[in-house]
């Protein structure tokens, strides 16, 4: 029987089943499995990392595939320097906004928890080097670490504090010093 509290080996058959932005398992646009091994390799690639996260969570969906990514991105976050650490800090942010642990399989549910406790060390040793622009993201992420999604997701979305005025139908737009462009 499998090892519930380790993260899913990424030679594991069960990949074939998780859902990703491109559909389910390896497939011609995306393998997870596979990114997750080369970037182990290589963790300062950001480019492999950017190329990568859309697969995982955007646009408010979260895929199967991240709850099993999760745990390999906590630990390529302890192999990167400090000062490049907050890009995969953003999407670990990214994954726990949109995350729905209820539909997650319950066999990578031990392992994400874990990787979510191991992720605080890697997060405030960066704190210190982060840049202007990278704030609003990683403060974005350390919101839904804490269980606050809804605020998460408005430091990942700073347009979102546009509305229109329900009365006079005005554009009314926020602007927060700091927050955004």
């Amino acid at each position: 029987m499998p090892d519930t509290h380790s993260p899913l080996a990424l030679e594991d058959a069960r990949w074939n089943s998780l859902t990703h932005r491109a559909g389910v398992g390896p497939n011609s646009e995306m393998d997870v499995a596979r990114e997750l091994g080369l970037l182990l390799d290589s963790p300062t690639d950001l480019e492999r990392i950017r190329d990568l996260w859309p697969y995982l969570a955007s646009e408010g969906s979260t895929w199967d595939a991240a709850y099993a990514a999760l745990p390999y991105l906590v630990q390529i976050l302890k192999l990167q320097p400090p000062e490049l650490r907050a890009e995969l800090l953003s999407v670990v942010g990214i994954i726990l906004t949109g995350a729905d642990e209820s539909s997650m399989p319950k066999y990578l549910l031990h392992a994400y928890l874990k990787a979510i406790d191991e992720v605080y060390l890697p997060l405030g040793e960066s704190i210190p080097v982060l840049s202007k622009d990278d704030l609003p993201w990683v403060l974005a992420t350390i919101s839904a670490l804490r269980g606050n999604r809804e605020l998460a997701e408005l430091l990942q979305e700073p347009g979102s504090l546009e509305a229109t005025c329900e009365e006079c139908e005005a554009e009314i737009y926020v602007e927060i010093p700091g927050l955004g462009n």
